[in-house]
């Protein structure tokens, strides 16, 4: 009989989980851009709110969409060389640097033009640790894993910290997320309006729950270890003879049937 394969292990589930994800990221961009046309009067380079607008779809698609991608491609990738499957991650993780580094300082121009303070918030905080570790792991994986003649020991010491390191960003970036928003709806409008919960908070509450469920997804498919490339594969199934699950002791080995006389029936004399 064979065994029964678990439907929650199935490639099957991970392509519905996969697709979830990326169904609940792209919404959230597009929402994002929806919001700001709709709200926000669109994007404009001019250093008054609309520059800033930019800030929070470049930092959404880099650090959350793109970044979560990046670590996820060894997980969807399973058919793809590893060498190759290595630099594609280390291309999308280099377009999300940039990106995030262009998002951070639309936000330094823009409270310099504004004369606004930088650096005050807990949010400003947190996403400068979370750029500040990406830079650092960026970086330190590219010299570890992609950088010609390194020892495979130094690779197998760095490998756990930058497995880690994903999970750790996608955290940061999540706790950036939430505060941002409080300090966007702020900025965008009063107080006392932001406490009535006009659709206007609404729109931006809704965006922010997309992303957490995003990075929660990406964290789950980073978790199971079984979906990551090069992961061993399950054992084929075995069969066994029904007659030794009827006898407990029995011997499983099959026994050829003859059909002609036996070899002690040929030494013996024929009865006459």
């Amino acid at each position: 009989m064979a065994a029964r394969e678990n439907c929650c292990n199935s490639r099957n589930t991970f392509w519905v989980i996969f697709g979830v994800t990326q169904f609940f990221g792209l919404l959230a961009i597009a929402l994002m851009v929806i919001w700001t046309c709709v709200f926000n009067g669109g994007y404009k380079w001019n250093g008054r709110y609309h520059q800033f607008a930019i800030h929070p779809l470049v930092m959404i698609l880099s650090m959350v969409f793109l970044y979560g991608n990046a670590a996820l491609i060894y997980r969807a990738l399973d058919c793809v060389p590893r060498w190759k499957t290595k630099f594609i991650h280390m291309i999308i993780t280099g377009i999300t640097l940039a990106l995030a580094i262009f998002g951070v300082a639309t936000v330094f121009i823009f409270d310099h033009r504004m004369n606004y303070g930088n650096m005050y918030t807990m949010h400003s905080w947190c996403g400068i640790t979370t750029l500040g570790f990406f830079t650092f792991q960026f970086f330190a994986g590219f010299f570890a894993f992609m950088w010609p003649g390194v020892k495979g020991s130094i690779r197998d010491m760095v490998l756990p910290i930058h497995r880690f390191g994903a999970f750790a960003i996608l955290a940061l970036s999540l706790g950036s997320i939430m505060s941002g928003i409080v300090d966007d709806l702020l900025l965008s409008m009063k107080s006392k309006e932001y406490r009535e919960l006009p659709p206007h908070a609404i729109f931006f509450n809704v965006i922010g729950l997309l992303c957490m469920a995003y990075i929660l997804l990406t964290m789950y498919l980073l978790h199971r270890n079984d979906w990551n490339q090069g992961a061993p594969l399950p054992p084929p199934p075995q069969f066994v003879l029904e007659e030794a699950q009827e006898q407990p002791g029995a011997d499983p080995t099959p026994v050829p049937e003859t059909s002609g006389p036996g070899e002690l029936e040929k030494l013996l004399p024929h009865p006459r």
